[in-house]
């Protein structure tokens, strides 16, 4: 069967997320093709996948109609994230989950879901090593500031942090920063944009990681970390709270503090994304740095290893399922 799966021109052009989420992995069950929302056209007849984009309203009022939506949470928690929008939906809307807290809404309302973890293939990646501690931050959207890194570096006693300033499209451009050449004690390498071989290829000396956003749909890049047995540092919030555990097989700032994450991830947000006057980094310096200083690095690593492991034998198992997910109606 083939089926069309529609999104934004970016997942066509710059990301491979719906290729890996959707397209590759069932490519031996389903004919699945990426076709830009824009060229949306009504076929009745077959199941029609919305990755990311909402279904177009007509759709909702079609109580025939065969749609699949699989929302991403980090655009779910600034546009959908009110429960009676979710409990109005029409119940023939099916839900596909990559993340729990997509799951909890989808499912209080009555809609047909299906939760599956996605996970990469640990033997796709070259492991990490720990003779030396390098940290990987792309500075995406302000999470951490220079001060923030240069506490960490001196305190882990890092040698090298390899670091990426380019910013996500929307971000205050106040957020924007260089490192010098040393900080806190580590030699600062500088990258830039780059194909996905080549980026992958300049971090895998990396083996601590800073997921870069406050919420992720899926996480991809730190779930590669967390494939390579890099030890993933994150902010406490889907979906990186839902792969790490905390001083387990990694780390989230702010533990305590940011357990109720809906209203507090969707203020400091909107708070980056509206121009705010002057920087105003997500995560402060107000960290547990001692408790950081002990942590066992290259034993989380390889319970971050492990689970990924075990996680993509789950991913690979529940294709099936997946499959007649979006196929049976």
């Amino acid at each position: 069967m083939t089926l069309k799966a529609y999104c934004m021109k970016w997942h066509l052009d710059k990301s491979d997320a719906f290729r890996d989420l959707v397209v590759d992995p069932l490519k031996d069950k389903l004919d699945v093709e990426l076709v830009d929302i824009k060229k949306w056209q009504k076929d009745p007849n077959t199941p029609q996948i919305f990755c990311q984009v909402k279904p177009p309203e007509e759709l909702f009022k079609n109580p025939r109609a065969k749609v699949v939506w699989i929302p991403m949470w980090d655009n779910v928690l600034v546009e959908y994230h009110d429960q009676s929008w979710w409990n109005n939906l029409p119940k023939h809307i099916k839900i596909v989950c990559f993340s729990q807290a997509v799951h909890d809404r989808a499912s209080r309302a009555g809609l047909p879901n299906l939760y599956i973890k996605y996970y990469k293939n640990p033997d796709d990646f070259k492991k990490v090593q720990w003779q030396k501690l390098r940290i990987f931050y792309w500075n995406r959207v302000g999470l951490v500031g220079p001060q923030f890194l240069n506490k960490l570096c001196s305190t882990l006693k890092v040698d090298e942090i390899i670091f990426r300033p380019e910013l996500d499209p929307g971000i205050s451009e106040e957020l924007q920063y260089e490192l010098p050449a040393v900080l806190g004690g580590a030699s600062v390498k500088v990258i830039h944009e780059m194909d996905r071989k080549s980026h992958l290829r300049a971090i895998e000396d990396s083996n601590i990681y800073i997921a870069p956003r406050m919420t992720e749909g899926v996480g991809m890049t730190f779930i590669e970390a967390m494939s390579r047995g890099a030890v993933v540092l994150a902010y406490n919030a889907p979906t990186m709270n839902e792969y790490i555990h905390h001083t387990e097989n990694g780390y989230l700032f702010n533990n305590l503090p940011s357990r109720r994450i809906d209203k507090r991830v969707l203020r400091v947000a909107n708070r980056l994304v509206r121009q705010h006057t002057g920087p105003c980094y997500a995560l402060s310096l107000d960290q547990p740095w001692s408790e950081i200083s002990r942590l066992e690095w290259e034993n989380l690593g390889a319970a971050a290893l492990r689970d990924s492991q075990k996680g993509y034998a789950e991913w690979t198992k529940s294709l099936e399922a997946y499959s007649n997910f979006l196929t049976a109606w």
